[in-house]
């Protein structure tokens, strides 16, 4: 639809374009021999003038005849822009309804781990949804978003143990739980590199594998603050990692 509007568009640009080149000439027209006694009806304003020269009248016609080859070549270079423009979001709505088809396939193939909006909020975010054309596409996405959200939280875990404000203890329980979870982002950032040249090389498999253990790894020591009775401050960092974990390896399988 959108590209069917550019095209119309472009082509209205053109028409335009020609109509107003057409009305307004860029040089007269010079008709000779047209006999003394048609003078009267040429000679109103905006129509073209006449002299008589040696008993025949020479008509001066200003209007609707030259088409300047430079207001052509313009008239062409607009309806060209529309064509690319029109072309660009074509493109655009195709590797949309890609991701957008993606998301719900997984979503409903996940048992409700990962959500529609989830999957669109988070390949959306990154400019190379637009262009994929693969699951593996996609998966990269994802595996690169599980690699930053990853240093971020672990950059987030290693301050809370480092400020003495937090009122932390050696040996309690929430002093255990975030040295725990540190460790297994450690693991989790050690493993992404891997990860990826597993999937630039095709090794489907071995990436799904390594996915499934990080979204296991995060899972697991979310739990953990639960079952110590300690209140978490990683709940949505710790939920991001696993659906991201989790979507990676879905795509993948998919693919492979």
């Amino acid at each position: 639809m959108a590209l069917r509007f550019m095209l119309l568009l472009g082509a209205c640009l053109l028409g335009c374009n020609l109509r107003h080149l057409e009305a307004n000439p860029s040089s007269p027209t010079v008709t000779r021999g047209m006999p003394p006694n048609h003078a009267a009806s040429w000679n109103r304003e905006g129509q073209g003038g006449l002299a008589q020269s040696g008993g025949r009248v020479t008509q001066i016609d200003r209007g609707f005849t030259m088409v300047s080859s430079h207001g052509i070549f313009n008239a062409f270079f607009l309806f060209a822009v529309a064509l690319v423009v029109a072309s660009q979001a074509q493109h655009a709505t195709n590797a949309d309804s890609f991701m957008s088809g993606a998301c719900k396939i997984f979503a409903g193939s996940s048992s409700g781990v990962i959500s529609v909006t989830f999957c669109m909020d988070a390949l959306g975010s990154d400019s190379r949804s637009l262009s994929a054309s693969h699951y593996s596409d996609l998966a990269i996405i994802a595996i690169d978003l599980l690699t930053s959200n990853t240093m971020s939280t672990k950059a987030k875990i290693d301050n809370i143990l480092k400020d003495d404000g937090n009122g932390l203890k050696p040996g309690d329980a929430t002093t255990v739980c975030f040295q725990s979870s540190q460790a297994a982002y450690a693991s989790v950032l050690q493993g992404q590199l891997g990860i990826f040249y597993n999937v630039q090389a095709g090794r489907f498999p071995e990436a799904m594998s390594a996915l499934e253990k990080a979204a296991n790894m995060v899972e697991e020591y979310e739990k953990g603050f639960g079952k110590s009775n300690v209140k978490s401050l990683l709940t949505t960092e710790n939920h991001d990692s696993f659906e991201l974990a989790k979507l990676g390896a879905l795509l993948l399988n998919e693919e492979h």
